[in-house]
């Protein structure tokens, strides 16, 4: 049996459907029943709790042949401390593993995730690394690149107004990847796990830049799209003003920042380096497409 948290987001969920599809049991973590309903319609167990809870984590993990975790996104918790929240999360993670003595963990860590600073939402990927680590589990970290599906939020100004707004370099084409290849890599290292624990460093087919997903747009949707750069020093502004907690929109502003730097970026060295296999244009088609 194996144990995925994270099933109402685009990895989580990819990762579960591919075991079920596999044959394998699950057992879904949910913070309400009502998130979990269409798992146990699919034959899933179902716990419910909070990831800050390792009593609760170390009777849902107990047993298990392995564990996918992952914290929410920045974006995702309703909180001013969100990083001190994450880190909360990542303690109570840490302690369910050691408590229920799981052997075999994937966790869904972040490109920058070696930096301790200076990389935006990955600084609790960082903190993440080194507490699980210490668990006694051997564990895959997959350090995932930028996730093509963040583009999607910013589908609104370019449906009304043929306008794209990034807040990255347009002269740096940078790795990007599919939430479907990370959730597929973490399935394939849950049913395959090392015997020691290692670190993958996920990107997509290929590297792109802002203008080749304003290109991409333009095709699917049959107009032309304009990419509107926004330079970093702007993001914390803009982003608060779409609703952001300020701390969030930190965050996000150091995060384009540091891929524009080159400061964040793959570590290389030991970790092992892979590639998916969806491209750009099928993200973006498969969402825009009913839109248009």
């Amino acid at each position: 049996m194996y144990v995925v948290a994270g099933v109402t987001g685009k990895v989580g969920s990819a990762a579960a459907a591919a075991l079920l599809e596999r044959g394998k049991k699950l057992r879904v973590l949910v913070r309400d029943e009502a998130r979990g309903r269409r798992w146990a319609e699919r034959g899933a167990e179902v716990a419910v709790g909070s990831l800050d809870d390792w009593e609760f984590l170390t009777g849902a993990l107990r047993g298990a042949s392995g564990a996918l975790l992952m914290v929410p996104s920045p974006d995702h918790i309703d909180l001013k401390d969100v990083c001190r929240c994450q880190m909360a999360m990542v303690d109570a993670l840490a302690a369910g593993i050691a408590a229920a003595r799981v052997k075999n963990v994937v966790f869904i860590s972040s490109i920058g995730g070696q930096l301790p600073d200076g990389n935006g939402p990955a600084r609790s990927h960082h903190y993440a690394e080194s507490r699980i680590a210490e668990s006694g589990a051997v564990t895959t970290f997959v350090r995932a690149a930028y996730f093509m599906e963040n583009w999607l939020f910013s589908l609104q100004p370019v449906l009304q107004n043929g306008l794209l707004p990034s807040y990255l370099d347009e002269s740096r084409a940078i790795p990007m990847v599919s939430a479907v290849d990370v959730g597929e890599t973490a399935v394939d290292a849950l049913l395959d796990p090392p015997r020691a624990t290692r670190v993958i460093e996920l990107s997509g087919p290929r590297e792109y830049r802002p203008s080749d997903v304003a290109l991409e747009l333009g095709r699917v949707l049959g107009r032309p799209v304009q990419l509107v750069t926004v330079p970093p020093s702007g993001a914390a502004g803009a982003l608060a003003a779409a609703g952001y907690q300020p701390q969030v929109a930190g965050l996000f502003a150091e995060l384009y920042a540091g891929l524009n730097s080159g400061r964040i970026g793959w570590q290389g060295g030991a970790a092992h380096a892979l590639r998916g296999q969806v491209h750009l244009e099928q993200v973006l088609a498969a969402v825009t497409r009913p839109l248009a």
